[in-house]
């Protein structure tokens, strides 16, 4: 691993991350002061929120950073297409708030719906600015102000909830973390302004290469947030809340470090275009990078999550541990599947990366439907099926396309799963000793079986000489004054 890509992940780390240790905060405070049915009731516009803003995207922001040199056309062109595209998803939102919440028979969602589309337009204005700070690697800076609209947004939100707001507390939280993001990217993040510029000829030049990104996210927003439809109408209330709930935590030690990982990975890969011997390394030191910091945690939350869920959120969220525990194991296989993904995005493979996630979805929906019935526990537990087979149809098509052999991601991934699975027993043994003599006490299992486990990782880790422990501590030796 180089210093650039530490540089890199580190910042895109400490960004995601940030966010996620704040949000996981604000989660836990709000969770003790609001209802499950709150979230349930979120839970039920999520997919139009998110699926809205993948199409206001369009892909171009990927397009763009792919693009060799792209022109001030091009980035006042994105802008504007972007502002637009924000307006118009905003007015569709707003006429179909009352068939939306017809359909869920849930009133509520009528004022809801109104107020939560305006996060269209309020993240439709920082989208490029976003777009040029990854360009020039200005990852630090992005920290920054992500972090600090998650602190304020979620300040706000914890005063609503305390005072009685409810589920408007929720509203408001998001609303509020999108304007001040996009604010925070004019103010703070690059010193740019939109020129009056539209040229479709530009807009037609990035579309091609945003649609794959576009089709292949939108398909994932869709499978992601497709169970909120589906068990808001089929379940109640509450038990949405409870599924929303796990699959937050559950997300917050998988997909989410995922993404902050990843982040760097297309404009790092896109420098090194005419390298292909350079872009698989640097594959290679991310999926490592991905397996050792996601196993441990997955494993170590899939243990205590019950000591967890019972100190940090109260009794009331306890029919929320064993989906926790199923979509942690279900989401163990998640970041490879994503950084198979992202190398056919990068070496511009549009039509195979939109292949494989049709055939992906098409199962994972498939998988989904057949869970439906038999209840949440099975719903979480299909996930799990459609991560497993997405890993091994993009492992495939990586070694038939790039020629990245499967044994070769096999060598990483096993050894570190085999470390991370004996770290999780390690907790688990120690759990269950302070269950013996202290059976009520959450808090000392959570301390005992926490410490346990990322002691034991770490320490093997260490014996075994991984990279990212060595290349960390010859980092920190090389920067100690």
């Amino acid at each position: 691993m180089t210093n650039r890509t530490f540089h890199s992940v580190f910042w895109t780390g400490l960004e995601r991350f940030g966010m996620q240790i704040f949000q996981a905060l604000f989660t836990i405070i709000l969770a003790r002061l609001l209802l499950p049915s709150d979230y349930g009731l979120i839970a039920m516009i999520f997919i139009f929120l998110m699926g809205g803003q993948i199409v206001i995207d369009a892909g171009l922001p990927i397009a763009l950073m792919q693009k060799k040199n792209p022109t001030e056309t091009d980035f006042s062109t994105v802008f504007w297409f972007n502002i637009m595209s924000g307006l118009f998803f905003y007015g569709i939102f707003f006429f179909c708030a009352t068939p939306i919440a017809d359909f869920y028979e849930q009133p509520l969602l009528n004022p809801i719906i109104k107020v939560a589309g305006l996060n269209f337009i309020a993240w439709s204005f920082g989208l490029v600015h976003a777009t040029k700070l990854n360009i020039n690697l200005g990852f630090k800076r992005q920290a920054f102000i992500s972090i600090t609209a998650v602190i304020i947004s979620g300040g706000i939100g914890i005063i609503l909830a305390y005072y009685g707001y409810g589920v408007w507390a929720l509203v408001t939280q998001f609303l509020i973390n999108n304007t001040l993001r996009s604010l925070f990217f004019w103010l703070f993040g690059i010193r740019w302004l939109p020129k009056f510029i539209f040229q479709f000829a530009s807009l037609k030049s990035l579309l091609p290469v945003g649609f794959a990104s576009i089709f292949a996210a939108f398909l994932d927003t869709i499978y992601k947030n497709i169970y909120a439809i589906f068990i808001g109408k089929r379940y109640s209330a509450a038990e949405l809340g409870f599924f929303q709930q796990g699959n937050t935590l559950s997300s917050l030690v998988t997909a989410q470090i995922t993404y902050a990982i990843t982040t760097s990975f297309i404009p790092l890969q896109s420098k090194h275009h005419d390298y292909p011997d350079e872009q698989q390394k640097l594959f290679f030191r991310f999926l490592s990078l991905l397996c050792f910091l996601i196993f441990p945690l997955a494993i170590l939350f899939l243990v205590l999550a019950e000591p967890f869920v019972s100190f940090i959120l109260t009794e009331k969220w306890l029919p929320t541990v064993p989906l926790i525990q199923i979509l942690c194991l279900s989401l163990l296989l998640y970041p490879i599947s994503v950084i198979n993904n992202r190398i056919l995005l990068v070496k511009g493979l549009s039509k195979q990366l939109l292949t494989i996630e049709s055939i992906k979805k098409a199962f994972g929906f498939m998988a989904f439907f057949i869970c439906l019935p038999h209840g949440i526990s099975w719903i979480c537990a299909s996930i799990g099926f459609y991560v497993l087979f997405s890993a091994i149809l993009s492992i495939i098509y990586s070694q038939k396309i790039l020629s990245i052999q499967w044994t070769e991601q096999l060598k990483i991934v096993f050894p570190i799963l085999g470390l991370a699975v004996f770290s999780g027993i390690a907790a688990w043994c120690a759990m269950m000793g302070v269950k013996f003599y202290a059976p009520t006490n959450d808090f000392l299992k959570l301390l005992c079986g926490g410490i346990s486990g990322i002691g034991i990782y770490v320490l093997g880790g260490h014996l075994l000489k991984f990279n990212e422990i060595r290349f960390a501590l010859d980092y920190l030796k090389k920067k100690r004054p």
